[in-house]
């Protein structure tokens, strides 16, 4: 089968992904946060741990006059599995909170997740709060996975306990809690 992501604005492909979309067989999900300065912004990185390579799913407002809010998903292959980088300098918040890993319960074709989460839940359509939300997205795709099997039970209740970890270690000016939702259309 030929997978192809539904043809929607929301949704933006970088070149070349198609190839990569339908053969990568993955095995694992990194939720990581990168850091602006400020804040950090979340992405999903479904992975393949042997070829050490990913599909990265970066959800971010448009700024669009009439509507900034509004989410635009890119999907891109990545020669990593996920982002990873040093430390900061004293004084400087870490340019990356280092992953949420999880192992999938078992491996599979990247596009039966694609097909799940912007077909059948239309993930795409997203409208951030203020700008903010990135993290709530990345919360419910894994919640999405755990529903439909592809995590193990209790990721979901992980992933906050990491959340509550990674403030304390990287203060609440940085790592936001209580987490900013934004919120899905129907």
């Amino acid at each position: 089968m030929s997978y192809m992501l539904p043809n929607r604005a929301s949704i933006s492909c970088t070149p070349g992904l198609y190839a990569r979309l339908n053969a990568l067989e993955v095995d694992g999900l990194a939720i990581v946060g990168t850091s602006n300065g400020h804040v950090y912004h979340f992405r999903v990185f479904i992975y393949n741990h042997a070829q050490g390579c990913s599909l990265s799913l970066d959800c971010n407002p448009t700024y669009d006059a009439r509507d900034p809010d509004k989410a635009c998903v890119t999907v891109a292959f990545k020669s990593y599995a996920w982002t990873t980088s040093q430390n900061a300098p004293p004084g400087r918040i870490p340019p990356s909170t280092g992953p949420f890993e999880l192992k999938l319960r078992t491996s599979t074709k990247v596009w039966k997740i694609c097909r799940v989460l912007f077909d059948t839940l239309r993930r795409d359509h997203y409208h951030f709060n203020g700008g903010m939300g990135c993290r709530h997205w990345c919360a419910t795709i894994l919640g999405d996975l755990e529903a439909h099997g592809y995590v193990s039970p209790g990721a979901s209740v992980q992933f906050q306990i990491w959340e509550k970890a990674k403030c304390k270690e990287l203060g609440i000016g940085a790592f936001i809690l209580p987490r900013v939702q934004g919120t899905f259309d129907n």
